[in-house]
C-alpha cells in the first residue's frame, strides 16, 4: 500500500531523530558558552555534556542500525509474499485496484484524444476543466458520455443505485456538467473538438481513456457500486502492458457512444 505524504514525514524524522537532538545539544552548549565563557570550574559540567553528546552519537547509530535491519526484515517480508503469491498464482483485489484516485492533470496534458464515460462527470469536468481547455487549444479531441437528462427511466435508476437523490439532484448535477463542456466547446481559441453523448441506461462502470489509439494509451475503469459512499473501485490499464483488456474496454467506450444520443452546443 502506497505510502502518506504524512507517513513518509515520520518515517524520516523516526530516521534522523537522534541526529537532531544531538545537533540541538551540541548547538545549545556553542551559544552558552559564546555567551558566557567557561571559567576553570565548568571542566566538570562540560565533561558531563561531552559525554552526553557522544552517548547520542551511539545511541543514533544503534537506532539507524535496528531501524535499517526493520527495514530490511520487512522488504524481505514482502518479497517472500510477493514469491508465493506468484508461485501459488494468487492475484489479490488488494493489488489490484487502486487504493486513490490515479488520474491528473498529468495523463491528459499531452494527450491528442480523451474520452470518458461516467454518470454525470460533475467532478472530473470540473477538476480538468483548465488542462482540457489547453488540450483543445492545441487540436485535441474529447468526448463526455454522461446520463440522458431528459430520460425519466435512465434517472429513476439512477435514484435507485443511490441513496434516493430525487431525481432533480441528478438533473441539476447533469446541468453542471453541461454547463462545464459547453463553456469549453465556446472558447475562442478552441481548436479542437468536443462531443457530449448522452446514455439511455445506466452504465456498468465509468471510463477514462487517453490516447486510446496509440501504443502509450491509458485507461482508468471504475466498477459502481449500489448504495454506498466508499470510492468506486478502480483499476489502471495500459495498451502497452495489457492490449487486449486495453482494447476490450475502449471498444466498450465505442459501443456506448453508438447508442448515446450526440448533443450539440448552439
Amino acid at each position: 500500500m502506497q505510502q502518506s505524504r504524512f507517513q513518509i514525514f515520520i518515517e524520516w524524522l523516526l530516521d534522523n531523530l537522534f541526529d537532531f537532538v544531538t545537533i540541538i545539544v551540541a548547538a545549545i552548549l556553542v551559544v552558552r558558552y559564546q555567551i558566557r565563557p567557561p571559567a576553570s570550574a565548568d571542566i566538570a559540567e562540560i565533561a558531563v555534556w561531552i559525554l552526553g553528546v557522544l552517548g547520542l552519537l551511539a545511541v543514533s547509530g544503534v537506532w539507524e542500525r535496528n531501524r535499517r535491519l526493520r527495514r530490511i526484515e520487512k522488504l524481505s517480508e514482502e518479497g517472500r509474499n510477493l514469491a508465493l503469491r506468484y508461485l501459488s498464482k494468487k492475484i489479490y483485489a488488494s493489488d489490484f485496484f487502486l487504493s486513490e484516485r490515479r488520474l491528473s492533470a498529468k495523463e491528459l496534458s499531452a494527450a491528442n484524444t480523451i474520452y470518458f464515460a461516467g454518470k454525470v462527470l460533475a467532478r472530473t469536468s470540473r477538476e480538468f476543466m483548465y488542462v482540457l481547455g489547453k488540450r483543445l487549444a492545441a487540436g485535441a479531441t474529447i468526448r463526455f458520455l454522461i446520463l440522458d437528462p431528459e430520460s425519466e427511466a435512465v434517472l429513476q435508476q439512477a435514484v435507485l443505485q443511490s441513496f434516493e437523490a430525487p431525481i432533480e439532484f441528478w438533473r441539476d448535477t447533469l446541468k453542471t456538467t453541461e454547463t462545464v463542456i459547453e463553456a469549453l466547446a465556446k472558447a475562442p481559441d478552441n481548436k479542437g473538438k468536443i462531443e457530449i453523448g448522452y446514455l439511455p441506461y445506466i452504465p456498468s462502470f465509468g471510463l477514462s481513456l487517453i490516447d486510446s489509439d496509440q501504443a502509450h494509451g491509458l485507461c482508468f475503469v471504475e466498477l459502481y457500486q449500489h448504495r454506498s459512499a466508499e470510492p468506486h473501485p478502480t483499476f489502471e490499464l495500459r495498451a502497452s502492458d495489457d492490449p487486449y483488456w486495453f482494447r476490450f474496454f475502449k471498444e466498450q467506450f465505442d459501443k456506448m457512444w453508438e447508442s448515446a444520443r450526440v448533443g450539440t452546443f448552439e
